[in-house]
């Protein structure tokens, strides 16, 4: 079981990342590709610094899981983050850049976890009237509550 919690969380981590990394990646024109493993170049290191910066900050992600995600050791990741947020200080164009990506990242976030509640609901609901269907008199008499009832079934398999 505990196996199987640590496989799911690694799947959530990854999943957030990737998701930051394609907000960075479009915010900066480039491929997801080009900052994970593109070279020592500004073009390169200044999008894969944002990246551990707010993999980091706004996911409170392990420094070391992060270095993993993109080929990259974890004394790399804490150099980038410490290099990015001194420069940050003095660096106003380069502030509100990453201000701006980290806003698109907490919108993404947000409408994530309202269609995560809006499909939690609808669940609820259909959980709800399988039970009653179930529990119902109607059930044994007729085919179409059954019908109703595979179909309830069929659409929470979608939700979950």
């Amino acid at each position: 079981m505990k196996d199987i919690i640590k496989k799911e969380r690694m799947r959530i981590y990854d999943d957030k990342m990737d998701s930051l990394l394609g907000i960075i990646a479009e915010f900066y024109a480039m491929t997801k590709e080009e900052i994970t493993c593109g070279g020592n170049k500004r073009d390169y290191v200044e999008p894969r610094q944002v990246f551990f910066l707010l993999a980091k900050d706004e996911m409170s992600i392990p420094i070391v899981k992060i270095g993993r995600f993109v080929g990259k050791h974890h004394a790399t990741v804490l150099h980038g983050v410490d290099v990015l947020s001194n420069e940050m200080e003095y660096n106003k164009p380069l502030r509100t850049r990453v201000n701006i990506i980290r806003d698109e990242y907490r919108d993404l976030m947000s409408k994530e976890i309202k269609d995560f509640e809006e499909r939690k609901e609808t669940a609820k609901r259909a959980l709800n009237d399988l039970f009653d269907l179930f529990h119902s008199n109607d059930y044994i008499a007729t085919g179409s509550t059954f019908e109703r009832g595979s179909n309830l079934l069929k659409q929470l398999k979608k939700l979950i």
